[in-house]
């Protein structure tokens, strides 16, 4: 009963056959009823739900509390768990309630050979690396050049820092204000 109360969205009465017989005690509910002809369990019965609601959502926690690690695990008969359904709909509550309340079943689920988080790389867009463009000319009215070098006197008047960097067989000499450099360095700033 109730797993037709389940598969027609009564909430409400599925919630009442829950609470007045809770799967842990003698008369409760049979956690362990799989479908006959499909092989499922109520975890992918729920994972089916559409919409996923919080009604949803309050009912698999139940269930998941009292279910066997055994039907945890279980397959149905097109070789699927429940877990390959949450991924397939991208029900992202069921992923992370099951990751956080039960890692070792999470475990051997996603370790199995029907791999079913393969359902959510798959639907992931490709990452694109990056492109590179080539570095613009700067225009002829920006002087840039003309900022940083000697005047009249023989000082830089927009440079106060200098840096001297050499290599094996050669050196250069570059020309800063330090307020720009430290802008762009972490360990300058400091």
């Amino acid at each position: 009963v109730l797993w037709h109360a389940i598969a027609f969205g009564h909430w409400g009465l599925a919630r009442m056959m829950l609470e007045r017989f809770p799967p842990t005690s003698k008369d409760g509910v049979d956690v362990n009823e799989v479908h006959h002809r499909k092989g499922e369990t109520f975890l992918h019965l729920l994972c089916q739900c559409r919409p996923f609601s919080s009604e949803t959502a309050s009912i698999f926690k139940v269930l998941a509390e009292a279910m066997p690690p055994a039907l945890f695990t279980k397959v149905n008969v097109a070789g699927q768990s429940f877990l390959a359904f949450a991924a397939a709909t991208q029900n992202f509550w069921v992923l992370r309630h099951i990751s956080l309340r039960y890692p070792e079943q999470m475990k051997v689920l996603i370790c199995s050979k029907e791999a079913p988080l393969r359902f959510l790389m798959q639907k992931l867009p490709v990452p694109v690396p990056p492109s590179f463009s080539s570095a613009e000319r700067i225009p002829e009215h920006v002087a840039v050049s003309a900022l940083l070098s000697p005047d009249a006197s023989g000082r830089v008047p927009f440079a106060d820092v200098a840096f001297d960097v050499s290599a094996e067989d050669s050196f250069s000499r570059f020309l800063a204000h330090r307020v720009v450099v430290a802008s762009q360095s972490s360990v300058l700033l400091q």
